[in-house]
């Protein structure tokens, strides 16, 4: 048996991976057990090579076949059948019972994995069943109840993954040196306390924990790389030093419906993803005072942000900016056209604010029958694209152009005019997908054509719009459900069955069925679907 043949260090990281870190990604794999001293670089690519393991997908999951895992599960049990608290490993629900519940004195278990049949039953837990696990690295706790919680947990813990932590503090003396995990979900931690300093830890999740109310002081933690905390309806602030983990990947904040107080400024040169959809407390973006050239999504759905900082444009990589639900939204900095590598780009769906500024503003979209109105976004254009044509001349920079973009287009200093909306779009040369539902747009205008690379346009539930005046060339999505207005029907009837040679590319439309109905009653259309893009 090819397990029985292995080095002492492959066959810890066999059996760990088939009890506790299947589907983990393979850098939290690794960091646990280089700390564990199992030399991962060298024993993962052994146990690869003789197909015991497997890494999968884009973010290199190591996976491992049900079989083996039970064989892995088999060989731990075997190493003391009757005495649970002799085996390296405990993952029978009925023997992490009796280890836990009847403390027999010090035992040699590194690791446990408790997943009930059933999850509400409650586990009276030994005052003293975890400071006799001196050896324990890794604990999992899926679904049990317990009646308290621990007092003491091993200085060699790594992973602290504990569903339903039924305290809100976690043991006083625990500092968490080696932790490199923590999650905690449905649990009452309400703060982590000024001894623990996990300097090695890569990823810290809250979920559904109702009574954390803060963020504290992470300063310390230099190595973090994940911090999603979600469904924390109670959580009102996150300390300032968040904003500096110059490590830091993912920071994610759904569904925390009290956050209101945000680190004053980003440095966060590693962020890829940054999330605050769904925080309605939340009324401004923090400064970014860095280059952050790893960030390529920002989702600030159902906030009350009223404006963008101005240093937005330092998210230069920036790919997905969604504001859709953004009750507060008045309006859009300059510093926008900077995002050259946007793609996908939601405004609208209940912004009332930014809608009543489209109505009031002199040269709003909804104004479109204006004859001055046309000429001046048509003059705008043509500065615009002026300044985005190459230049000769060696002091004519990308920099200098788009300085003077901003002063063509200024408008209450650094902001964009609302019905400078499609010049700014146009500036896009990267953009694939606009979302601008429920917003009071009355006709799309003609330059949107000039937006080339859009490939998916939604337009659903604009109860004012009447007329789509041309199509992209190269438009395969349009989605305009909800618009209730005929009239939008025949343009678009007339586009397609007219000027086929300008939309060969479409292959979808969202249509309500009266649009549907009355399309048949026209022409053979491929393209609809009723329901949602």
């Amino acid at each position: 048996m090819q397990v029985c043949m292995m080095h002492d260090a492959d066959k810890e990281i066999f059996l760990d991976i088939a009890f506790f870190v299947k589907g983990e990604s393979l850098e939290n794999v690794t960091k646990i057990f280089d700390f564990c001293g199992f030399y991962p670089n060298h024993g993962i690519e052994r146990l690869k090579d003789k197909c015991l393991i497997t890494i999968e997908g884009h973010n290199k999951r190591v996976g491992m076949h049900d079989l083996l895992q039970s064989m892995g599960r088999e060989i731990v049990r075997q190493e003391s059948p009757k005495k649970p608290s002799k085996r390296s490993r405990l993952w029978n629900h009925e023997d992490i019972h009796k280890v836990l519940q009847d403390s027999t004195g010090p035992n040699k278990i590194e690791g446990i994995l408790l997943d009930l049949l059933k999850g509400d039953e409650v586990i009276s837990l030994h005052s003293e069943a975890f400071r006799n696990m001196e050896s324990l690295r890794v604990f999992v706790n899926h679904n049990a109840h317990f009646s308290c919680a621990p007092n003491y947990f091993s200085k060699k813990l790594s992973v602290l993954d504990w569903n339903n932590y039924p305290s809100p503090y976690l043991p006083p003396n625990f500092q968490g040196k080696n932790l490199i995990i923590l999650r905690m979900r449905h649990s009452l931690i309400k703060e982590l306390g000024d001894g623990f300093k996990p300097k090695n830890l890569t990823i810290m999740k809250f979920e559904n924990c109702e009574f954390l109310e803060k963020i504290p002081d992470v300063s310390s933690l230099s190595n973090l790389k994940e911090l999603p905390v979600q469904f924390c309806t109670r959580l009102v602030e996150v300390h300032d030093s968040v904003g500096s983990l110059e490590n830091l990947s993912m920071l994610d904040f759904f569904h925390c419906s009290t956050l209101r107080i945000l680190p004053s400024s980003l440095n966060l040169r590693s962020l890829c993803y940054l999330g605050l959809q769904d925080c309605p407390s939340i009324r401004y973006l923090p400064e970014i005072e860095c280059k952050m050239e790893s960030l390529i999504e920002l989702n600030l759905h159902d906030t009350a942000i009223e404006e963008l900082p101005l240093s937005i444009e330092n998210l230069i990589r920036l790919e997905s900016l969604y504001l859709r639900g953004c009750k507060n939204l008045m309006r859009l900095p300059i510093a926008c056209i900077r995002l050259q590598h946007l793609r996908w780009l939601e405004i609208g769906g209940n912004c009332p604010n930014f809608e009543q500024k489209m109505m009031d503003d002199g040269l709003s979209l909804l104004a479109i029958e204006s004859t001055k109105m046309e000429e001046e976004m048509s003059l705008r254009e043509e500065r615009l694209h002026e300044l985005e044509s190459p230049t000769n001349s060696s002091n004519g920079s990308t920099g200098l152009q788009l300085l003077n973009l901003q002063n063509c287009f200024q408008s209450e200093t650094n902001f964009f005019p609302i019905s400078s909306l499609f010049t700014m779009f146009n500036s896009f040369a990267s953009l694939r997908h606009l979302y601008l539902s429920s917003t009071y747009i009355v006709c799309l205008l003609t330059s949107i054509k000039d937006i080339m690379s859009l490939e998916s346009l939604s337009l659903s539930y604009c109860c004012k719009l009447e007329e789509i005046l041309e199509l992209l060339p190269n438009i395969t999505e349009v989605d305009v459900r909800g618009c209730k207005s005929v009239e939008i029907f025949w343009e678009v009837l007339k586009i397609l069955e007219l000027n086929g040679s300008h939309v060969r590319s479409l292959r979808r439309t969202d249509l309500d069925k009266m649009h549907e109905n009355i399309w048949n009653d026209r022409v053979q259309n491929p393209f609809i679907v009723e329901g949602s893009l």
